[in-house]
């Protein structure tokens, strides 16, 4: 099986609208998975109809036993993250929204009052798209941290499942950048799909992001959307992708069949050509 993971260097590039495109092409031989955790939205071009949730566990947050705690106030003393609280009585809460988990408050509470609970920051789910085939995905949630092993997560999932219906590719969505969900989207990739719209940021950041999957000794091809708008930047990036022996393997013109598929919750191999 080959997992080829679609990146951009910056938002708008029309990179999870085309991913979405290749995947309703070839349902049985594709499994889709959108990496983009932060900002998921691929589910709404799918139909997905998030079925097999899964709880995503990351980190602690602290939990105070109002039965146990004497109401010292140590905790709020140590806390620099503003989430303990008088609470009623004598007992101390916690905000669960601010608590960074960084244990100094139940390691000092005398009575043990306070434990560390694993933290919810999220859920994966397995789903069905409305024209067959899977889409793996997830959601972070509000203030959840490490969305890069949330990426990992829905990653090792998507594998399982393409094994398991035989797919011969596995399609990701990454997030734009080439932060932390970048990183670990790109792990395992057999190749790196590049798009980069007709400007000189999509050519700059489309650049950062290319370094970043060579970093890694992941082969890249490259997509230039919206081409027609910039002629000149277009013909600059071509000339990059020729000095670094990158493939140009399609250009496509701007139109409004991208967003007018986007408002019908469709995706453009759908929509009326």
């Amino acid at each position: 099986m080959k997992e080829i993971v679609v990146i951009s260097g910056k938002g708008g590039a029309g990179k999870t609208s085309i991913s979405a495109a290749l995947a309703a092409m070839h349902p049985k031989e594709v499994l889709a998975c959108d990496c983009d955790v932060d900002a998921a939205n691929m589910h709404i071009l799918m139909g997905a109809d998030f079925n097999e949730a899964q709880a995503f566990q990351s980190g602690h947050e602290a939990v105070i036993d109002p039965s146990v705690c004497r109401g010292c106030g140590r905790c709020l003393e140590v806390c620099r993250f503003g989430a303990i609280s008088k609470g009623e009585g004598h007992a101390f809460v916690v905000d669960p929204l601010a608590c960074e988990g960084c244990h100094f408050c139940a390691t000092i509470c005398r009575p043990k009052a306070i434990g560390m609970e694993p933290r919810v920051a999220g859920e994966s789910f397995c789903s069905s798209m409305r024209f067959g085939g899977y889409l793996v995905h997830a959601t972070l949630g509000i203030g959840g941290e490490n969305s890069g092993k949330l990426v990992a997560h829905v990653k090792e999932r998507a594998r399982k499942k393409a094994k398991e219906r035989g797919a011969q590719f596995l399609l990701s969505d990454a997030s734009p950048g080439i932060g932390c969900p970048v990183v670990s989207s790109l792990s395992g990739a057999s190749l790196a799909v590049v798009v980069m719209e007709s400007s000189a940021s999509g050519l700059h950041d489309g650049a950062r992001v290319i370094t970043l999957a060579r970093q890694f000794g992941i082969p890249c091809a490259a997509i230039i959307n919206k081409w027609d708008l910039s002629p000149k930047s277009t013909e600059t990036i071509e000339a990059y992708l020729e000095k670094e022996a990158i493939p140009l393997v399609g250009k496509l013109r701007y139109q409004k069949a991208f967003w007018e598929a986007l408002r019908e919750k469709k995706t453009l191999y759908e929509h009326p050509k």
